[in-house]
């Protein structure tokens, strides 16, 4: 990736009909020199919103709302800055960790090329070990000169080619990077379906999920001792697996495409019987 950038963070923000929550992330990342927010179509008042904010610049996509690796992709090649991160509308950072993140980047001797952040992840209001999301830090600030695109990946679209990593430390429990998703069982099924739209068509393979599910079992039965944490816990554990399960039983379907041509054949077949004289 080209060199010829300007000092400063560039923060990508894609959004489908995020009104409800857009305001609030779009306050906890003014700190940033640009938010390129990229709208999918969106019918609410998303983009109202965000141009109310000076250092937001709106994209647009023809009306999808699955997630799609190519958006990335869109994103660098409109990113001038230096150093990039990718931010969701569940995102929120508190002022502490943000100015820290900001001396960090805008220091010349600063020799880094990934800064890894204290993180919160909470899913349904649950944010304990146990949990399948739980880490106690996430990378997040990459220079963009030191990054690759995986264009067949949904979940690691970006790739970094260095090693270079700075983790800033988790000295207070409230200066976190806060990942607030999932806040009830209908918007888990709801934001699922868009990934599972993008899922089907990775070039994955299969047994790459399997492997995810058993790893997921092993860490959470023994590592984590999920089953005797209660049943939250066990809910956490449940909607992780299926989320791996229907992403499976997705990508089987997109790569086995045979299963409308039987229905169709089937229905085909009986209504003609009907047409026929007794």
């Amino acid at each position: 990736m080209s060199n010829q950038r300007e000092a400063g963070i560039t923060a990508f923000l894609p959004v489908y009909n995020e009104e409800k929550r857009l305001k609030n992330v779009l306050e906890c990342f003014q700190w940033c020199d640009e938010i390129l927010l990229l709208d999918k179509g969106s019918v609410d008042d998303t983009v109202k919103i965000a141009k109310q904010y000076p250092n937001v610049t709106v994209l647009t996509k023809e009306h999808t709302e699955k997630y799609d690796s190519n958006e990335i992709e869109y994103f660098i090649k409109n990113c001038t800055t230096e150093w990039c991160m990718i931010v969701t509308a569940s995102d929120l950072i508190h002022p502490k960790l943000a100015r820290n993140m900001k001396e960090l980047i805008n220091n010349c001797n600063f020799e880094y090329d990934i800064v890894s952040v204290p993180y919160k992840p909470y899913f349904l209001g649950c944010c304990e070990k146990y949990s399948p999301w739980y880490t106690e830090h996430m990378n997040k600030i990459f220079r963009v000169s030191a990054l690759n695109l995986n264009l067949n990946s949904v979940h690691a679209v970006l790739t970094p080619t260095s090693s270079r990593l700075y983790q800033i430390p988790f000295t207070d429990p409230k200066v976190a990077y806060y990942h607030l998703t999932h806040q009830s069982a209908e918007s888990i099924i709801e934001r699922n379906v868009r990934y599972w739209k993008g899922e089907a068509s990775s070039s994955e393979p299969l047994s790459l999920i399997n492997k995810i599910i058993i790893r997921t079992v092993l860490r959470f039965v023994f590592l984590r001792g999920g089953l005797f944490k209660g049943r939250q816990a066990l809910a956490l554990f449940y909607s992780f697996l299926s989320y791996y399960m229907m992403t499976y039983v997705c990508k089987w379907e997109y790569q086995n495409g045979k299963v409308e041509s039987i229905y169709t054949a089937l229905q085909k077949e009986i209504v003609d019987l009907w047409s026929k004289p007794k």
